[in-house]
C-alpha cells in the first residue's frame, strides 16, 4: 500500500541525462553563436577586447544554465520553447520577405523599398511569435498566484 501526499497527479518528467545533455548542449551552441554575431556590436560599443573575445564562451556557459534550467523547471522549459518559436517564425517570415523583395526587385520596384521586405517578414514574425510567449508568461504568473 502506498501513501501519496497529495491527490492530484505529478505530471513532470523524470530528470534523464540524455536529454539534460542535448538540451545544454544545444542552448550552449545556440547562444555561442549568436555571441559571435555580437562581438562588432560590443566592439563598437567600446567594450575591452580581453572582454569581447570571451563573449562566445561566457555565452555557452549561459546556454549550459539554461539546458539545466530548462530540464529542471517545466516553466523554463515552456519559455524556452515559445521564445524558439518566436525566432523560429522570425526566420520563416524573414525568408518569405526575402522571396517578397525578389518578386518586388523583379517587378522594377526601387532597391530600397524591396530591401524592407526581408526586416518587415523579420519584425512581423517576431510580433506574431510574442504572443504564445505572452500566453505562456501570463499563464506561468496566473499558476503561481493560484
Amino acid at each position: 500500500m502506498t501513501i501519496q501526499a497529495s491527490s492530484a497527479p505529478d505530471h513532470r518528467r523524470p530528470l534523464s541525462l540524455g536529454r539534460t545533455s542535448g538540451w545544454c548542449l544545444g542552448l550552449a551552441l545556440l547562444c555561442g553563436w549568436a555571441a559571435v554575431f555580437l562581438i562588432p556590436l560590443a566592439t563598437r560599443l567600446g567594450v575591452a577586447q580581453a572582454s569581447v573575445r570571451r563573449m562566445p564562451i561566457a555565452a555557452a556557459f549561459a546556454g549550459v544554465a539554461l539546458g539545466i534550467a530548462v530540464n529542471v523547471a517545466p516553466t523554463a522549459r515552456q519559455l524556452a520553447i515559445a521564445f524558439l518559436g518566436m525566432i523560429a517564425l522570425g526566420a520563416t517570415l524573414w525568408v518569405c520577405g526575402v522571396f517578397v523583395g525578389g518578386l518586388m526587385f523583379a517587378a522594377d520596384t526601387t532597391r530600397d523599398f524591396a530591401d524592407w521586405a526581408p526586416v518587415t517578414g523579420f519584425v512581423l514574425g517576431v510580433m506574431l511569435g510574442l504572443l504564445p510567449l505572452y500566453a505562456t508568461v501570463r499563464d506561468a504568473i496566473r499558476r503561481k498566484k493560484g
